[in-house]
């Protein structure tokens, strides 16, 4: 560890930097919470770097009784205090400038990969309801063919019933039409339901009530 620590001592400015950013590689990221041990530990050094150096300084004044050799020993201490403290800052900033552009562009990319997820989900749910809309205009479709089968069907069944409906006697309900009463010229009777009323006295028309004086036979 002690062998570490000197050789990055001994390291140039930015590539003490760059090992660094090299930890951004293992970077924790919850919610962008992030950790940075190399940074921490440099912060920490720098900490028992001030408290060593202040020791040094509190007992070199504790030792030495000349005064103008005490004001020295003050102004080094400020002028070692200052240097190591914007050294430090600077080397801080560096790293933090390199950690906030890391952070930038890895929210850029979960951006755009979050994009693409969203634009691959949309793409989908598109291709799902085009589906679903070719699905229903094919059973709208065949629902429609069914139903105008069905109405022709209805429609064919209703004209035969009404045809023979038509073509049956209007009293008997069962032999086909063939006949017709005057002077009224009703047709709606077979000549058997006549004849067979006039036997019974029944010598009015039933559509219109008219005295019927002859019957007049047709073949259908």
């Amino acid at each position: 560890m002690e062998a570490s620590s000197a050789e990055s001592a001994l390291m140039p400015g930015e590539d003490r930097d760059a090992e660094d950013i090299a930890d951004i590689g293992g970077i924790c990221i919850i919610d962008y919470g992030l950790k940075l041990e190399k940074l921490r530990r440099r912060m920490r050094d720098f900490s028992e770097d001030q408290l060593s150096g202040y020791a040094r300084f509190s007992e070199n004044l504790r030792s030495t009784h000349d005064r103008n050799r005490r004001r020295e020993i003050v102004i080094d201490f400020l002028r070692e205090l200052a240097a190591s403290a914007n050294d430090f800052a600077d080397k801080a900033m560096r790293t933090l400038v390199k950690l906030q552009d890391f952070c930038l562009s890895k929210i850029e990319l979960d951006g755009e990969r979050r994009l693409m997820e969203l634009s691959s989900q949309l793409i989908e749910e598109v291709d799902h309801v085009s589906h679903m809309l070719q699905q229903s205009r094919l059973e709208s479709q065949m629902s429609e063919e069914e139903n105008r089968r069905k109405f022709e069907e209805e429609k064919a069944a209703l004209e035969v019933s009404i045809r023979e409906e038509l073509e049956k006697c209007r009293i008997c309900k069962q032999n086909t039409r063939n006949a017709v009463v005057l002077p009224c010229m009703h047709a709606q009777f077979c000549k058997e339901c006549l004849e067979q009323n006039g036997r019974g006295n029944i010598r009015n028309c039933s559509v219109c009530g008219s005295h019927i004086r002859s019957i007049l036979h047709y073949i259908t």
